[in-house]
């Protein structure tokens, strides 16, 4: 008979032992925030050119050996298809830390003109929704209205020709060519049904991958759709910077 687990027991601090009020160096926080916003940038460049290198691997290599098998060769390019849409999946996470990012260096920036004293996570989490409500704003039916709608139509218009989206839709597009190559040689098909098949599976492809690049990136102002206590958590939880509240 197994011994039942110990709960867990953590001491909680006394309140003699905390600060009567927060001397975080708000210009340091606000550099890290900064150094890693960029670095999101560069994660997100390297595995665009990683995954265009290795399209430039595969494509030359299936279609240039011709005793490969054709099973075989759409094997090949269903993996790399699958390499694809992990790589895109893990740049959509880079994309919204970037903004979430964006939103800690402003809400620092505003931090530097209030008093230490309303460092709670009540007062951090105040500005931090204030300047997220800022950045909202040129998403809603009228701008100029914090009670106006966010409407997800309007996030898609003005960031579908944006540079972050552009650098999605390569390794989108990318990814859906050789996913509509693999179901070419793949499908058992004549070769009519089998151009149809592939063409449908890429665009399905692309259509979910730029789909879900969008959706989540709405995730991120999903509060001033819904007014949720938990859509603003999700949001501020990846604030990291800004949890040095007591």
């Amino acid at each position: 008979m197994s011994t039942p687990a110990k709960p867990l027991k953590i001491k909680e601090l006394k309140d003699k032992d905390k600060k009567p009020f927060i001397d975080a160096d708000l210009s340091s926080l606000y550099d890290k925030a900064y150094s890693e916003l960029g670095l999101q940038q560069a994660k997100r460049d390297q595995l665009i050119t990683i995954y265009i290198a290795l399209f430039s691997v595969i494509v030359p290599v299936c279609f240039g050996v011709e005793a490969l098998d054709p099973f075989l060769r759409g094997i090949i390019l269903a993996a790399g298809a699958f390499v694809g849409m992990l790589f895109s999946m893990i740049v959509v996470r880079y994309r919204i830390y970037k903004e979430v990012y964006w939103l800690c260096c402003q809400t620092l920036t505003t931090l530097l003109s209030i008093k230490q004293e309303a460092y709670t996570k009540d007062g951090i989490q105040s500005v931090f929704f204030s300047c997220l409500k800022k950045r909202g704003r040129s998403y809603r039916k009228n701008s100029s209205d914090d009670n106006s709608p966010f409407l997800r139509r309007i996030y898609v218009k003005k960031n579908l020709f944006s540079a972050e989206t552009l650098y999605f839709f390569i390794i989108s597009f990318l990814t859906a060519t050789i996913f509509g190559l693999a179901a070419y040689y793949l499908i058992p098909l004549s070769f009519t049904l089998k151009l149809i098949c592939s063409l449908v599976i890429g665009f399905l492809a692309i259509f979910y991958l730029m789909f879900s690049y969008f959706k989540e990136g709405i995730k991120v102002y999903q509060v001033l759709i819904d007014n949720s206590n938990a859509s603003f958590n999700a949001t501020y939880r990846k604030a990291w910077f800004l949890h040095f509240f007591i």
